[in-house]
């Protein structure tokens, strides 16, 4: 694997973190 697709994987999976997080509190806060 070349350099720059782990750079975009990694982007990838900590935008998809940080979409779980969110939500994550957003739920709570709701509840």
């Amino acid at each position: 694997m070349k350099l720059q697709s782990i750079t975009v994987f990694f982007k990838i999976i900590a935008v998809l973190m940080l979409g779980i997080y969110i939500a994550y509190h957003v739920k709570l806060a709701l509840s």
